[in-house]
């Protein structure tokens, strides 16, 4: 859903030079997005295309010059893994915040959602989506 909705907003701002790709610490490799997360997107005018979940590789990150993660673990798990990269892995909510003295939003990850009710889905691509506007305007 992230890079859905982060694609969608660079796109409407017009930063087409940004390239963005999501891929997961524990993904099925070649899944297609859960419906629920198809219907909330399309309810927002975003397509999901043709995605297919990927597992996170070391090429991946390598080529990365920003790793946006959705919880402070997932952040955790990929800098043990990949320690040559920690300093371009950040939560999603650590990233927005970045330089600011508020705490309450440092400690903070965007759940996931799968299994849950579609409403579920809702709450967390309008969070993803607030945080993802934020960080548009810092790259």
């Amino acid at each position: 859903m992230a890079e859905a909705i982060f694609n969608n907003i660079l796109l409407l701002k017009g930063k087409d030079d940004i390239c963005v790709s999501s891929a997961g610490t524990a993904a099925w490799e070649g899944d297609p997005p859960s419906r629920s997360a198809v219907e909330v997107l399309r309810e927002k005018g975003i397509e999901t295309g043709d995605h297919r979940a990927r597992r996170l590789i070391e090429q991946m990150l390598d080529s990365a010059d920003l790793v946006l993660c959705m919880t402070r673990l997932q952040k955790k798990n990929i800098s043990g893994l990949f320690p040559q990269f920690r300093d371009k892995v950040f939560s999603l909510y650590e990233y927005a915040y970045l330089g600011e003295d508020d705490e309450q939003f440092k400690g903070k990850d965007v759940l996931d959602p799968y299994g849950m009710s579609v409403e579920t889905y809702r709450k967390c691509i309008e969070e993803i989506n607030t945080l993802l506007e934020r960080i548009s305007e810092q790259i």
